[in-house]
């Protein structure tokens, strides 16, 4: 279905206009991992929240801008009756698994099932097991170098200092071209466990805290 890790929109509008009625129908809808990109071509998460498997966000986003993605969560309910369901990577199915047995059994019989199967919820949702790479097909070629350049330099000392040379700016100059190519700060890039969603701050990103990587 996602060719490439890229979704095409408009290649299932029979199914896509199904899944629809079944909705006008009062049914309740189910999906998972990307299965998020079938369900949002229907208009039906517009506003909403939406799970997914994280390495399917950048063209979630892409496509469906008016929903709110959240990759990190393992499972997401929304809808006026909870009747859209949806949850994160394909093993996260666990989740799905006993919130339906406990939706239409009741909690006990979940509880019965994951001790039977050894399940058991993703609490700390899907973050863990997220693997963050910042977005290169943003046409800034200057920072797309840089990018390519940090991955095959991580032990350098001056990483910051290196990406703006390399791209022939000045380091202010690349800090805020970088930030606007990919929307996250080149701190981001550099310590990827405490990257936040693009367009907040990430904690302790500052001079001060880059500093260590120069000395």
């Amino acid at each position: 279905m996602v060719a490439g890790g890229k979704w095409q929109t408009d290649r299932y509008p029979a199914l896509v206009e199904w899944i629809a009625d079944m909705h006008a129908a009062s049914a309740e809808l189910y999906s998972v991992c990307s299965g998020t990109l079938l369900l949002a071509e229907t208009g039906l998460l517009d506003g909403r929240r939406a799970a997914m498997h994280w390495a399917y966000a950048d063209t979630f986003r892409r496509n469906f801008p008016a929903v709110r993605l959240q990759p990190d969560k393992a499972l997401v309910t929304e809808g006026e009756r909870n009747e859209l369901v949806m949850s994160g990577a394909a093993s996260s199915w666990h989740d799905l698994v006993l919130f339906l047995i406990a939706r239409h059994l009741g909690t006990p019989a979940a509880q019965a099932v994951a001790k039977f199967f050894a399940l058991e919820f993703h609490r700390d949702g899907m973050a863990p097991y997220t693997v963050f790479v910042p977005p290169r097909d943003h046409g800034d070629a200057t920072i797309q170098g840089a990018q390519w350049w940090i991955t095959a330099n991580l032990d350098n000392p001056c990483p910051v200092e290196g990406m703006a040379e390399v791209g022939g700016v000045s380091e202010r100059s690349f800090k805020r071209r970088f930030r606007k190519a990919t929307g996250y700060i080149h701190h981001d890039l550099l310590c990827p466990g405490a990257a936040a969603q693009p367009g907040q701050a990430t904690p302790g990103a500052n001079e001060k805290g880059n500093r260590r990587y120069c000395g």
